[in-house]
């Protein structure tokens, strides 16, 4: 099944043409139009523009030949862009490069119950950044993550030294950095991705804000392996996101609501996120810790 807004855009194109029997003429010149398109498109692509904005631009571009309003080639009808596409077009914008990040994380549960504040950068070109995230319980105390090249470290200020994880790694963990109470609502990555799946509920709410709704797919399986008394398990992320004046995801507010149950009792959990975007393309340094031991 297409879950990606491009391939479906590919999907029904191809679906509009299937069994049209093309004579030599019309071949010839979709031959032409078809150099026109890569020609410009591969301009496109050598002055950075990349995006499906861009490539859509392309298309409309070149896709009349000849003149506008000309009789031997009309130009094309071009419906009005969807929420979808819209909001698809500025997290494209937003991925790919650094920002910083502040995230208020409020849950409310049958288990648990709380609100802490994170704050970080993260720049995934060169797979570096750091969040910080205090306890929230009126010290000094917190729990840190850094992000080096690739090389993670987890630290706190109740256990030093820091912890050298093992392996690569091309991200921050925002589960770990909320100590589990936030997942896909907190994390920029996952939301990007999300926003941009063709079965994600879409619709425009004013010039500069969108309203999303997405159903998240269930776990069921992996949580009936650790435990076989769970029968159902379901998520809904519902929420807006906000546009800054650059057409750049600004901030994110997303309910994050989990159904369970286990042995006939029912549990739910809330979780209310705002992820805060800020700062793209500053450059991020993080320190090394001085005191480390590497995980084996």
């Amino acid at each position: 099944m297409t879950t990606n807004i491009e391939e479906q855009l590919v999907a029904a194109m191809r679906q509009e043409v299937a069994g049209i029997a093309l004579t030599a003429d019309v071949v010839g010149e979709a031959a032409r139009r078809h150099q026109r398109r890569t020609v410009v498109q591969r301009s496109l692509y050598a002055a950075g523009v990349i995006g499906l904005a861009g490539v859509l631009t392309a298309v409309v571009a070149v896709g009349s030949g000849g003149q506008p309003g000309s009789g031997t080639n009309p130009p094309p009808v071009v419906a009005a862009e969807s929420p979808s596409l819209r909001l698809a077009a500025a997290v494209s914008a937003s991925e790919n490069t650094s920002y910083k990040v502040k995230i208020t994380a409020v849950v409310r549960g049958d288990s648990y119950g709380g609100k802490e504040v994170t704050e970080g950068a993260f720049d995934p070109t060169t797979a570096t950044g750091y969040l910080h995230t205090p306890y929230g319980d009126g010290t000094d105390r917190f729990y840190e993550q850094r992000l080096i090249k690739g090389v993670l470290f987890l630290g706190s200020s109740d256990a030093k030294p820091f912890k050298q994880e093992a392996g690569k790694h091309d991200k921050l963990a925002y589960f770990d950095a909320l100590h589990g109470a936030s997942s896909a609502s907190a994390d920029p990555d996952q939301l990007f991705k999300m926003l941009k799946q063709a079965d994600a509920k879409i619709t425009q709410t004013s010039a500069s804000k969108y309203h999303f709704e997405i159903k998240l797919p269930s776990d069921l399986k992996i949580l009936q392996k650790k435990d076989s008394a769970i029968s159902s398990a379901s998520s809904i992320l519902v929420g807006d996101v906000t546009l800054d004046a650059k057409k750049r995801v600004s901030r994110v507010t997303v309910e994050q609501t989990s159904r369970m149950e286990r042995a006939g009792q029912v549990s739910t959990n809330s979780i209310m996120s705002t992820v805060e975007l800020s700062g793209y393309g500053t450059a991020v340094s993080v320190q090394r810790p001085t005191d480390v031991i590497v995980a084996r």
